[in-house]
């Protein structure tokens, strides 16, 4: 089965569907009156969801029904917490004044109600059911877990594995998470273009084509090395990509970069590279992690010539995107997070980094992201 090209004329002629809907609904009807009930009804909503379904990229749309049930538990977390009734429909809270009457952690709060904001509900994998409990569990975020899990993976899994290491136990999933993983790296490509690798990164005319350009670290096969390469052909110096062993095993023909075994976890061997690349690593993982993770570079970091590439979300503060939302809730599930500004700042603070540029394409989407750079301070 394959979807059916979208045409411009078939849009137009969805639009006109909805403009007649929405006109046989009010016409009239007052500008203060209610919506009227009815099949007039019905059919303007079915004309909308026409459009939207011509409009919305397949990948996109499959994430959105994958990660349904994160809104069903973020429904449910706000209901227990009785966040309904501390919020009268036609009045307002603040978040402090939640979190003060509620006792959940502020930011864990703040993640359920932009999922509904994004969701439209309210103004502002299975273990995500197990959410609320989880979220119970600990104290809505301001306590450990009594059996020592981490995150709701690990209670809705029973297990004290991480993502990763729980996937290598079953090899069916890792399959297909490593096939979806694939999909979304090539959507992630688009990324890249907010770099200008070649002015930004370009070496001296003096420099030779053995200096060390950009590590990307986590990188996979090297999809994202091989479009830089693509973009930039007169890049001068070498390319790294490393990746744990499973990973770099599976690379039948490095073409522009060398393959290097490396868990990031670990000091990172390269040293004085023109860049460390980071392309949507770092939501995988809490603050603490990221923290093991980015000291192991910066300890490779050549002050005043190395930089830090991070290709990932930059949340608005406001207005967050229904699906960034859901991502964002998707993250926590297995210890990670989507990053505002501020919190890319805070991230950074205690190594020393500060943030040079955000880097981002006009309409960025939450696939293609920003690239943040980020140097050492002084």
């Amino acid at each position: 089965m394959t979807r059916p090209a979208i045409t411009c004329r078939d849009i137009q002629d969805l639009l006109g569907e909805v403009n007649a809907a929405g006109s046989a609904l009010v016409d009239g009807h007052a500008d203060a009156s209610p919506l009227p009930e009815g099949p007039v009804r019905g059919r303007l909503v079915a004309a909308m969801q026409n459009l939207l379904a011509g409009l919305q990229d397949p990948v996109e749309k499959g994430l959105e029904l994958i990660w349904q049930s994160h809104q069903n538990a973020a429904v449910r977390t706000c209901s227990e917490l009785g966040v309904f009734e501390l919020v009268p429909p036609s009045g307002k809270a603040s978040l402090q004044e939640l979190v003060d009457k509620t006792g959940a952690d502020r930011q864990l709060l703040y993640k359920q109600l932009t999922i509904g904001k994004s969701s439209r509900w309210l103004d502002l994998h299975l273990p995500s059911l197990k959410l609320p409990e989880y979220l119970q569990r600990t104290a809505y975020g301001t306590k450990p877990d009594p059996d020592g899990f981490q995150t709701p993976l690990q209670y809705g899994e029973n297990t004290k594995l991480d993502l990763f290491q729980w996937l290598k136990t079953k090899p069916e999933q890792f399959k297909t998470f490593n096939l979806a993983m694939e999909s979304l790296t090539a959507k992630s490509l688009a990324g890249i273009e907010a770099y200008p690798f070649d002015t930004e990164l370009g070496l001296n005319p003096s420099s030779t084509e053995d200096e060390i350009l950009l590590v990307d670290v986590g990188g996979g096969h090297g999809q994202k090395v091989e479009a830089i390469r693509a973009r930039y052909p007169d890049l001068k110096g070498r390319m790294v990509v490393q990746d744990l062993k499973e990973a770099i095993d599976e690379i039948q023909d490095a073409k522009g970069f060398k393959p290097m075994v490396h868990d990031f976890f670990t000091p990172q061997p390269v040293e004085g590279a023109r860049a460390y690349f980071f392309c949507r690593i770092l939501h995988d993982w809490s603050d603490q992690d990221c923290h093991r993770i980015l000291s192991n570079t910066v300890s490779a970091m050549r002050p005043g010539h190395s930089r830090i590439l991070i290709l990932d979300a930059v949340l608005p503060d406001t207005g967050v995107p229904p699906l960034a939302a859901l991502l964002d809730i998707n993250m926590m599930l297995i210890g990670g997070m989507e990053r505002s500004r501020e919190q890319w700042v805070a991230l950074f603070a205690p190594l020393g980094l500060e943030i040079v540029k955000v880097w981002a394409k006009k309409d960025v989407s939450i696939f293609e992201a920003s690239i943040i750079e980020a140097r050492l301070k002084g």
